[in-house]
């Protein structure tokens, strides 16, 4: 990961997003759970930086893990789009939710939070205990 992030040919976002579909397609593969991943706007002429793409693509992935880890889904839905100088990214699953007011002994919220800080992005944890977790997060773009 950290070779490929590093490398000026994938600054691309359809690179990015090739990338994270390949790897949502494994992992939900191995584990059961149906993958959806949806594309919206005017995506190929978006180029990010190294620490956004990075950032991003290991948000994505945190995510990802924890959906399929401990969410109890059948199926998980992404959503990347571009809207209003933003790229936004959507990781919703149809999973058991947690209560995000007790803090967790784990620390990939906490990852996810401190990357989105780094890149002046937005993270956004909705879950309710029963139906589902959704998160997002919005990085301006120019």
């Amino acid at each position: 990961d950290i070779v490929w992030a590093i490398n000026p040919a994938n600054d691309a976002l359809d690179k990015i997003i090739l990338r994270m579909k390949e790897f949502g397609n494994e992992l939900c593969e191995q584990s059961g759970i149906q993958y959806n991943f949806d594309e919206q706007g005017d995506l190929l002429n978006v180029t990010l930086p190294l620490r956004q793409r990075s950032d991003l693509y290991l948000i994505f992935k945190e995510a990802l893990n924890n959906a399929v880890k401990h969410s109890e889904a059948k199926t998980i839905y992404i959503l990347m789009k571009k809207e209003a100088g933003n790229l936004h990214l959507t990781i919703a699953d149809d999973g058991k939710g947690f209560n995000t007011s007790h803090s967790s002994r784990g620390n990939g919220l906490k990852n996810m939070s401190s990357r989105a800080v780094e890149i002046n992005a937005i993270l956004k944890t909705h879950s309710v205990a029963g139906n589902g977790t959704n998160i997002t997060l919005d990085i301006p773009i120019t």
